[in-house]
């Protein structure tokens, strides 16, 4: 009797067991599934690129050849337009000026979320208050705290400079959930070990968790340094000499001189994107891989 279980409960599993198994389609249905998905890929990718073809080769092309006949391809193509902007205005300056808002932004939001998402992977009184009130502030535009932040780094006496603009950009909400959340997969004993062997707080954070997060602080880098890049709004309040303008103000000012110029606007946004395309390039390996790893998490 046991033995004509056993054999029932066999079969019973390897039916479960082929019934949660993919299927795998053949002939005509499977090729035309798969042409579909390639139709469908394609499609998108030909949307998502085209605009960014259609910049460059407006760049690519003189001013006078601009109002004759659109053509879809690149014909006689010049780079006079990148060096008339780049000789003729001041990005250099701006450049610099950008870069150094930027990477003040970017060391802030992984030096000071780190605290702060270290703290939330710790135990504490008014932990789930402080979770909920954090993802609250997400809601809440910055547009509508401007005031507020204008009139703080007016008492600091950092109007009109480089870090007053990059100061209230130090701290993103959205990143200390992500280093949290990374932070959360660092085994205990790591940390514990850390702690038997004389390691401070500080150690624990740059030497335990940095390390085995390297994803998410690859994501965090890339976001913090597009935001503070492509930002507008905040560095039109709080700047006002030429000299320490940012890329996004010195963009405005040259679309508003050369208006009806496209080629030489167009070379500019170009120039100015390069850096954060060669950002996403050098860290884009650590960026999937916290893609990957936030889907894989339960």
């Amino acid at each position: 009797m046991s033995r004509i279980n056993e054999i029932v409960s066999t079969a019973d599993a390897r039916r479960i067991y082929d019934s949660l198994q993919p299927r795998q389609d053949s002939g005509w249905n499977y090729r035309l599934r798969k042409f579909g998905m390639f139709l469908l890929g394609l499609l998108a990718a030909i949307a998502f690129f085209f605009p960014l073809y259609w910049l460059i080769m407006i760049a690519l092309t003189s001013q006078a050849l601009i109002g004759r006949e659109p053509s879809i391809l690149i014909t006689d193509p010049s780079i006079f337009n990148f060096v008339t902007v780049w000789y003729q205005s001041d990005i250099l300056v701006l450049f610099a000026n950008s870069l150094i808002i930027t990477i003040i932004a970017v060391v802030g939001n992984l030096v000071l979320c780190s605290f702060i998402a270290y703290s939330l992977t710790r135990d504490f009184h008014g932990k789930r208050g402080l979770e909920i009130l954090l993802v609250a502030a997400m809601l809440v535009p910055f547009q509508t705290s401007i005031i507020p932040a204008f009139l703080v780094t007016r008492e600091l006496g950092l109007l009109n400079s480089r870090l007053g603009v990059a100061l209230p950009f130090t701290v993103s909400v959205i990143i200390i959930l992500i280093l949290a959340s990374a932070f959360r997969s660092v085994p205990q004993s790591l940390v514990d070990s850390a702690r038997m062997d004389g390691a401070s707080e500080l150690y624990i954070i740059f030497g335990v968790f940095w390390p085995l997060s390297r994803p998410a602080l690859a994501t965090t880098a890339i976001l913090s340094f597009v935001w503070m890049w492509n930002e507008y709004m905040w560095p039109l309040v709080v700047i006002s000499s030429p000299s320490n303008r940012p890329l996004p103000l010195g963009l405005a000012e040259f679309q508003s001189t050369l208006a009806g110029e496209f080629a030489l606007q167009y070379a500019y946004v170009i120039l100015i994107t390069l850096p954060v395309i060669v950002m996403f390039l050098l860290l884009q390996r650590q960026f999937i891989r916290s893609i990957a790893q936030s889907a894989l998490k339960e």
